[in-house]
């Protein structure tokens, strides 16, 4: 009989300890509107993570800009602390849009906003955030233009020199 009291009693105790981690999931939303010089800007992907310290970060969601550049981004993970942050992708490059850019910017989100909303107003991309990656990829027709010109440019100065 003390078994059975036993077992209800610990198997109470397991079933509150689960139910408290469902109880436990912390979740942020975070809006903005995105700006690229002093112009919106559209499709922009923009994602919130969570960082873990021993594992790699979790997605917690992805979501992208509007035509007004604005967003609204939620995510939620099953642990008690979570440390959320904001990766933008983007090709705003020194405020003029450059398709050949890929440029990624990371915001942290304050704690205090955990369970609330974060709005950011306005994010302009021109301006690096957190651990700013950018890869500018030039054509080989490009660069060629860019040696020639140069090169163009050095003999007219060359010439107005010796003049």
């Amino acid at each position: 009989m003390i078994f059975c009291y036993l077992f209800v009693l610990f198997g109470l105790g397991a079933f509150s300890v689960n139910t408290g981690v469902t109880d436990s999931i912390q979740g942020v939303t975070v809006i903005g509107k995105l700006t690229c010089g002093t112009k919106s800007i559209s499709g922009v992907e923009v994602q919130i993570w969570n960082k873990n310290t021993d594992d790699p970060d979790d997605l917690l969601n992805t979501t992208y800009s509007d035509a007004k550049g604005a967003f609204e981004v939620y995510g939620e993970d099953e642990v008690t602390a979570i440390e959320p942050h904001l990766v933008i992708k983007h090709n705003c490059n020194n405020g003029i849009i450059n398709p050949k850019c890929t440029i990624t910017d990371a915001y942290l989100i304050p704690k205090k906003f955990i369970g609330k909303t974060y709005d950011m107003y306005i994010v302009s991309l021109n301006i690096a955030g957190r651990n700013h990656k950018k890869n500018c990829k030039l054509l080989i027709d490009e660069i060629w233009n860019l040696m020639v010109n140069e090169t163009i440019e050095d003999q007219i100065i060359e010439t107005i020199e010796d003049r």
